[in-house]
């Protein structure tokens, strides 16, 4: 099931999202790396690097939110699914530091309208606390994405 996950993101990620700005900026970089669990949730990795901060020593909250909504379009990805963001829920719980890994946990909690719109969250975890969650719907609006 792993293998089928990340081979459908992939085929996915290159047709509809291949020029995502942030995409090319934090995977070209190595620091931002994804892999399915045997259930089927995201499991992601993410060097805190300098060049990522805001306050001294502590990620930039935007670059953490382009972070969490990249691994819910390669959650939903896997899962052959091609949505657009239209609702992003992120409660920073503490600060996050640099010079440090994040772990990032992705899940599809629930879908509506026969598919249409799909429920995601993301828990954001460093240093075995969580220091952020997210919840998030997507549209799937294939007609739109294609044209």
């Amino acid at each position: 099931m792993k293998n089928l996950l990340e081979n459908s993101t992939k085929s996915l990620l290159k047709k509809f999202h291949k020029n995502c700005l942030f995409k090319n900026i934090l995977e070209d970089s190595e620091a931002l790396s994804f892999t399915f669990d045997s259930k089927g949730n995201l499991k992601g990795r993410f060097y805190c690097d300098e060049k990522y901060q805001g306050y001294n020593n502590r990620i930039h909250g935007g670059i953490l939110a382009a972070i969490i909504d990249e691994s819910m379009v390669h959650c939903l990805m896997g899962h052959g699914i091609v949505g657009v963001t239209t609702h992003l829920d992120i409660k920073y719980r503490m600060p996050i530091s640099i010079k440090q890994h994040i772990e990032i946990v992705t899940c599809i909690y629930n879908k509506y309208l026969g598919g249409a719109l799909y429920k995601v969250k993301t828990e954001v975890i460093q240093g075995r606390k969580i220091v952020a969650n997210a919840t998030a719907s997507f549209f799937t609006d294939m007609n739109k994405l294609t044209n």
